[in-house]
């Protein structure tokens, strides 16, 4: 198996992006996922950027103590009604279990349908004053 060397690359004006590999330049033959994920010879030429890049790469867990769908969330922000809400609905329609709603209206005091996805989704406010100063 050929050995992972990665070869520093130049300072970039902008941070690598976790889901981006730093750039590196390499004279060495391509190797593939599992060689470079799993690598027979653990010596490296690589910088420190690229080692945290490298471990964001590996799971920390190999397997979860639970099983539960992937969820996604939805927090509305809006001053009043919620607009658009009809096409909500459908958006979500048939995809319960797959999401979580949260309605925050500051100035809205009315409440959704029972059958609607929105009922009993509205976050409390509070009345806040924004400071410009620092």
């Amino acid at each position: 198996m050929p050995q992972l060397l990665l070869q520093p690359s130049a300072p970039s004006q902008s941070a690598a992006s976790p889901s981006s590999p730093p750039r590196s330049v390499s004279a060495k033959p391509c190797i593939g996922l599992k060689e470079f994920v799993e690598p027979d010879v653990i010596m490296h030429d690589m910088t420190d950027e690229e080692l945290l890049w490298r471990a964001s790469m590996v799971p920390k867990i190999q397997k979860r103590p639970f099983s539960r769908p992937p969820k996604v969330a939805f927090l509305f922000l809006t001053k009043d009604h919620l607009p658009l809400a009809p096409l909500w609905e459908k958006f979500f329609d048939g995809n319960e279990g797959f999401y979580s709603i949260y309605v925050h209206a500051s100035t809205f005091n009315g409440s959704a349908p029972k059958r609607s996805v929105f009922h009993g989704r509205k976050v409390p406010s509070k009345v806040s004053r924004l400071s410009t100063s620092l």
